[in-house]
């Protein structure tokens, strides 16, 4: 597989990733606790051995709990009463890292996969995934979710960070697969 090729599949395991953590709790409240194994990989567009593969990671780096796969019968069964814990720490799910995509909890300081420090949001202080819109202040380089910088800058057109005057032009450009613009 290609270095290409490999980042687009790194991008949908994340993706499939975060639409389980969301997705699998309440299909498992309508079908009381067991969830089709197909109706799953119909969803994420995969097979059912990257589903089982990608739900073994999740269980591994701890993102979830009380799920366990029933091969034979081809049914996820998931355990209420975790699925209830897990949806009331939502915030801490759903975060990637900026550099390789790994899912992180808001907590961390650096990303356990690769190490890299997880970039922050200036103004809500949450972590900046791999998949989000992000502006860069052209004075001091702050990153910020791209939504909360322009919305600051309707109100002040000043970066909060070190002051300097900010207009709202935009230029993007790519990198790591998240769209990055300068505020100038």
């Amino acid at each position: 597989m290609t270095n290409v090729g490999l980042k687009k599949e790194l991008k949908h395991n994340l993706q499939r990733k975060k639409y389980l953590i969301e997705v699998v709790p309440a299909f498992a409240r309508v079908f009381r606790g067991k969830v089709n194994l197909n109706l799953l990989t119909s969803k994420i567009g995969c097979d059912t051995e990257t589903l089982e593969a990608i739900i073994s990671e999740l269980l591994k780096e701890d993102m979830i709990k009380g799920w366990e796969i029933d091969t034979l019968s081809g049914i996820l069964k998931v355990d209420l009463s975790e699925s209830k814990n897990e949806e009331e720490k939502k915030g801490d799910l759903g975060y990637s890292c900026f550099k390789c995509g790994e899912l992180i909890k808001p907590i961390e300081k650096n990303c356990t996969s690769c190490g890299s420090k997880i970039i922050r949001c200036k103004i809500c202080d949450k972590p900046i995934s791999m998949e989000d819109d992000i502006l860069l202040c052209i004075g001091c380089s702050s990153e910020f979710h791209k939504n909360h910088l322009i919305k600051l800058i309707h109100r002040e057109e000043k970066c909060p960070v070190c002051r300097c005057a900010l207009e709202q032009e935009w230029y993007s450009y790519k990198i790591n697969q998240a769209k990055t613009y300068f505020a100038l």
